[in-house]
């Protein structure tokens, strides 16, 4: 083969060369002299005409169970508010360098303007610093007594997607307080993202912190805003 030519296709005539020579090693068995009883013969057809066995007829079974289970399951699912928002309304467009996520939040229960900061419940001994805030963002660092830092960001959840890194990164789909769907983005380089929505829009990014650290700050947030939603 020249390299002009398609190496597929050269990689599929081995394929089929190969294969001819196997079936033609079969045709080459002699069966004149193979005998069958008619014992043996009636056993093959009967073997072959029989239903499933019970085997597969309980196997069936149980796949239709499961089947039927696990759409009750997800309908259930679909019922509760939260995580129905984070199943249908998380969307994630992917670009060469970033990923655009944007929430799809319901009009009725959406503020228009931050009208309350709702910052985490940091670790003993974290300070926090205000960057900015205004009506539509609050953006906040935290730093640890070790030197660690991390960004907290609440925003109104509008059709402005949120820009993240997709560097070297994998997305999962957590859920937080039990309850809360949540995009966890895990980079190579130590890096952790958690974005979700919950009345407002909020993003939690750290380096070299511990995972749980962030989970239990995220889940303090979704603390206070049922506590808010509570009161009005």
């Amino acid at each position: 083969m020249t390299r002009n030519e398609n190496p597929a296709l050269g990689l599929k005539a081995a394929v089929r060369l190969c294969l001819d020579e196997e079936v033609a090693a079969f045709d080459c068995i002699d069966t004149a002299g193979i005998k069958v009883s008619r014992r043996t013969a009636v056993r093959i057809l009967r073997a072959i005409r029989a239903p499933r066995s019970t085997f597969a007829r309980r196997f069936g079974r149980a796949a239709a169970c499961f089947l039927i289970a696990l759409s009750l399951l997800f309908a259930a699912a679909m019922c509760i508010e939260p995580i129905r928002a984070s199943i249908l309304n998380a969307v994630l467009t992917w670009y060469e360098e970033c990923v655009a996520v944007r929430f799809v939040a319901p009009a009725e229960d959406t503020p228009t303007s931050i009208c309350e900061v709702i910052l985490p419940d940091a670790p003993e001994g974290w300070e926090s610093e205000e960057i900015s805030s205004n009506r539509g963002l609050a953006f906040f660092l935290f730093r640890s007594p070790k030197g660690q830092c991390l960004s907290f960001q609440q925003m109104i959840t509008d059709d402005t997607p949120v820009w993240l890194d997709n560097t070297d990164c994998t997305v999962q789909e957590i859920f937080l307080n039990n309850r809360y769907g949540a995009q966890l983005f895990t980079y190579t380089d130590g890096r952790y993202s958690i974005i979700w929505e919950n009345r407002y829009t909020f993003l939690l990014t750290g380096k070299d912190i511990d995972l749980d650290v962030l989970l239990r700050m995220a889940e303090s947030v979704n603390a206070k805003v049922g506590k808010i939603s509570t009161k009005k």
